[in-house]
């Protein structure tokens, strides 16, 4: 049992670790001059728990979607969504979440190899992994690593206790990919003999995964939120352009192979899988390490400003150094070098970290910007493929040409990736204007006129591209944007961003 003086310690040190957050947070702000989260994402989220809180599971108020990938989440955010400061709240989360993993980790390598050197350990995990980048993306992943630290530390620990079971509960309803851990491990605790622990947890997992799509399907959304299908091409609803399911599965391996640090755990996975298989301890191998590395390299994915692998990574870690800990190989200096090897190896994340600051910039000067056009200078319906921040702040119903928000062009979408729905499907929802990616919809309606696009004038970190393009679908909503901007540019348009007209018209010169 630990002593007091183990405890105090052991949260100093883990207040300690929580000074690169508060340092890139500080940063984060100065560049952005506020508090943005680093992608547009989480104000999805936002809109979604405050639109639950009032009685309707999606983005417009009238108009059920399931934009999120993540069953709790919206939950969780949704009785707070009438205090002031709510957007505020998913930082102040994932906050939380980062200190408990950073004491849970702390304890468990500083049992393994001593106070500082455990230290030293686990704070290189958490740079090297983009733990102090992800908290402030604003989503669900710190939650998701808190769980999977408890989980992995456990494990290691062989305390499978209450905390462990409910974790592994919990886990695939913070983001479905963490199945990947949780099925193979509950499997492996019933063969090891905690059966109705096991059992229990297996069925309150199984329970809310299916009663949530037991509602979406009642709500007429189908089986899977709409983020999960847009993700995966329709491949896992059936739709989409994809080949086949074992298509779609074959290129997720091959995208997740060809990234190093993504290669690099399946080969630690892999290596301490047959180290523990000849000990004898074949079960184990199989379902607490190659079974979670396989499906999540099949059906998990990477990337998207190091946040999906995280939770995989982290677990790969903790496991591969228990396992290898046990042969006396990382006692030491050895701890040191395995630390550095695991920095320079994830080099992705550790950009992703570095480049918060600007990304959160990136979200005020575009995706704020929009959000402001639209509820002060437009307040009317629009239709977007970015959608956070526009729904967030706009009194309008807003339509999501990409799916997230709407499950009908999601569907249409899929089905016909030229784009020979969207006029019909604006002109039925009275929706006059639209704010896209050009690059996401290379063929657009030939009724369109191209009013003006929103540039960047920094560097392009987290959109997906530096330009929104500004549409109408007729003349007069046309003027009607004209003289938006125009008020805009007059009132508060950011230096971080410029209106580029299409072309001079004679309205437009008589308000310049």
């Amino acid at each position: 049992m630990a002593t007091p003086h183990a405890v105090r310690a052991g949260a100093a040190a883990s207040v300690w670790l929580m000074a690169p957050l508060a340092l890139l947070l500080a940063l984060a702000v100065a560049r952005s001059g506020g508090v943005f989260y680093s992608l547009d994402d989480p104000y999805i989220h936002l809109t979604l728990a405050r639109n639950l809180w009032h009685g309707n599971y999606g983005i417009n108020f009238d108009e059920p979607s399931a934009p999120s990938s993540s069953i709790v989440w919206p939950l969780l955010l949704a009785p707070f969504s009438a205090l002031p400061g709510f957007e505020y709240l998913p930082l102040f989360i994932n906050a939380i979440c980062l200190f408990f993993t950073a004491r849970v980790l702390l304890g468990h390598f500083g049992a393994l190899f001593g106070r500082w050197r455990g230290f030293a350990l686990t704070l290189a995990l958490l740079f090297a992994f983009n733990f102090y980048g992800v908290a402030l993306t604003g989503m669900e992943h710190s939650l998701q690593l808190l769980l999977v630290a408890l989980i992995a530390t456990r494990l290691m620990q062989r305390r499978l206790d209450t905390i462990f079971f409910t974790a592994l509960a919990l886990l695939p309803w913070v983001r479905y990919e963490g199945a990947a851990i949780a099925l193979p491990l509950l499997v492996w605790a019933f063969i090891d003999g905690r059966r109705r622990p096991a059992l229990i947890a297996a069925g309150v997992m199984l329970a809310g995964l299916v009663a949530f799509s037991l509602f979406l399907h009642d709500e007429g959304l189908g089986w899977l939120p709409s983020s999960v299908l847009a993700k995966t091409g329709g491949s896992l609803g059936g739709g989409g352009d994809a080949a086949s399911p074992l298509a779609a599965i074959g290129a997720n391996l091959m995208r997740n192979l060809v990234e190093w640090h993504m290669a690099l755990a399946l080969l630690l996975a892999l290596t301490a899988a047959a180290l523990v298989w000849r000990d004898g301890e074949r079960a184990f191998a199989l379902l607490a390490l190659v079974a979670p590395a396989l499906l999540h390299m099949l059906f998990g994915r990477n990337g998207w400003f190091g946040r999906y692998e995280l939770y995989f990574l982290l677990y790969v870690a903790v496991v591969f150094i228990g396992v290898m800990h046990g042969r006396r190989w990382l006692r030491g200096w050895r701890a040191a070098v395995l630390a550095l090897v695991a920095a320079l190896s994830c080099k992705p994340l550790i950009g992703a970290t570095l480049n918060t600051p600007l990304a959160t910039k990136n979200i005020r000067d575009q995706q704020q910007q929009m959000a402001v056009i639209v509820s002060r200078y437009l307040d009317e319906p629009v239709a977007v493929n970015d959608l956070g921040l526009v729904s967030f702040r706009s009194r309008q119903p807003v339509l999501d040409l990409w799916g997230l928000g709407s499950a009908e062009a999601l569907r249409l979408r899929l089905n016909d990736p030229r784009g020979a729905w969207i006029a019909p499907l604006m002109a039925r929802e009275d929706v006059h204007l639209a704010l896209i990616y050009d690059e996401l919809f290379p063929q657009r309606p030939a009724s369109w006129i191209a009013v003006a696009r929103l540039m960047l004038n920094d560097k392009c970190i987290t959109p997906l591209s530096p330009r929104v393009a500004l549409y109408a679908t007729d003349e007069a909503a046309a003027e009607r944007l004209r003289i938006a901007l125009l008020r805009y540019q007059a009132g508060e348009g950011r230096r971080g961003a410029s209106i580029e007209f299409a072309a001079p018209e004679p309205a437009l010169a008589a308000q310049r």
